[in-house]
């Protein structure tokens, strides 16, 4: 069984061109793949927070360092991971806003991209 986490970003709802999309993909996955799990997550709706310092700090910690506080600092954060890294399959959706993302995707880039989880500096 496939994992997909299927994201959409657009404040607009109705109307959106790329939520059209998501949902056509949605459905012809769904179509031919329905056993496949799929995750949906609307970043407009369910706005991922934004990176604060105690984030920063929380995150540059070992695991086992982190104080009680440092861990909700990085809940939402951690959830989030763990949706990436149980997919096999991404798919996002998104319009361009003045020449780029809307902050919602990238607050959820921004959550997502962890030394220690999703990345490393280790060649």
């Amino acid at each position: 069984m496939t994992h997909v986490l299927l994201l959409d970003s657009s404040a607009r709802v109705p109307r959106s061109l790329s939520r059209r999309l998501t949902t056509e993909f949605f459905n012809l996955w769904r179509t031919r793949r329905p056993d496949d799990q799929i995750v949906r997550r609307d970043l407009a709706r369910d706005p991922p927070p934004h990176v604060t310092e105690d984030w920063i700090v929380s995150a540059f910690l070992a695991p086992e360092e982190r104080s009680p506080g440092q861990r909700r600092a990085l809940e939402a954060s951690d959830r989030l991971v763990d949706e990436v890294l149980a997919a096999d399959v991404i798919a996002i959706g998104t319009p361009m806003y003045n020449y780029g993302m809307p902050s919602t995707l990238k607050a959820w880039v921004d959550q997502v991209v962890r030394i220690g989880r999703t990345f490393s500096f280790d060649l």
